[in-house]
């Protein structure tokens, strides 16, 4: 039997699979009824009729040619997958007893919005109601309500997960380590920063330009978020869900990044949950 992480690795694959030539999507297009397949393998079983529509392999609902278009998303995850194959499984698919965390974080407390009360393990956030008292820095966000992780990256690649349950407002993701910390933050790549949030408890964007609304159904109770540095991406998973969430690909990280957390505001009482970051657990000898 699949531990969690095999689960999860499984069904990555499964994903980004075309069901037609089970290999992996090659320009994928989706029908009227919501599945998947490689163009070449769907034009191909169109082309057996001559009429303007057709049956799904999957599930044999008739769709129209009009209906029929590319699934650019699944595309850009079905070459990620690809890519980091081996990594994904190597890091997802240990046994119950190891951690897939590769990279032990802890919160850097001088980066932290003076709203923000960082736990004394340096391991979760939260915002209050109240300006703290907190020692004037130049690298302490004076507007945006974030904080960022000790360890900035520059080589490799990293994962690390996240607890947001409870939660109706967070932000988790990367930023540039150089960039100015006051005034107004923009959390977009063009400005050094690919994050993903929640707002309002039910409406998950990926900080894109523009922004883009993301559709997951259920809300996570942990996000594992794995940055490859070399091959410039930063992916999003819902670990208690075993799904992807989103992908930033084609990246170039000119200089170091390092991870940024928001817990989002009170929200009146309904966000006072922190964000988590989980430790790394040794390997079983």
């Amino acid at each position: 039997m699949l531990a969690d992480g095999g689960i999860m690795a499984q069904s990555f694959h499964e994903e980004v699979t075309c069901p037609i030539c089970l290999d992996y999507f090659n320009y994928p297009m989706s029908l009227g009824c919501g599945h998947t397949f490689c163009f070449h393998c769907i034009v191909h079983w169109a082309s057996g009729t001559e009429r303007s529509c057709f049956s799904c392999p999957e599930c044999r609902r008739i769709s129209h040619r009009r209906d029929v278009w590319p699934n650019k998303q699944l595309g850009i995850l079905a070459e990620l997958v690809k890519q980091h194959s081996p990594i994904l499984v190597q890091t997802l698919s240990m046994e119950d007893d190891i951690h897939r965390i590769t990279d032990d974080l802890t919160l850097d407390p001088d980066t932290a919005h003076p709203f923000l009360d960082v736990s004394k393990d340096r391991r979760s956030v939260k915002c209050g109601d109240v300006l703290r008292d907190v020692p004037k820095h130049p690298g302490r966000f004076d507007e945006a309500h974030l904080v960022l992780a000790s360890k900035s990256f520059s080589s490799g690649t990293h994962y690390w997960e996240v607890e947001v349950a409870g939660k109706t407002g967070w932000i988790l993701g990367v930023c540039k380590e150089s960039l100015s910390r006051k005034g107004n933050i923009r959390l977009s790549p063009k400005c050094g920063y690919w994050t993903i949030f929640l707002e309002r408890g039910n409406q998950f964007q990926a900080g894109a330009s523009p922004e883009i609304s993301l559709s997951l159904g259920t809300s996570p109770c942990r996000v594992g978020v794995f940055l490859d540095v070399e091959n410039g991406s930063i992916s999003f998973y819902n670990v208690t869900g075993k799904l992807h969430i989103y992908s930033f690909t084609r990246v170039t990280f000119s200089e170091p990044v390092r991870p940024v957390f928001g817990p989002g505001g009170p929200d009146g009482g309904g966000n006072v949950a922190p964000l988590t970051i989980c430790p790394l657990v040794p390997r079983s000898r």
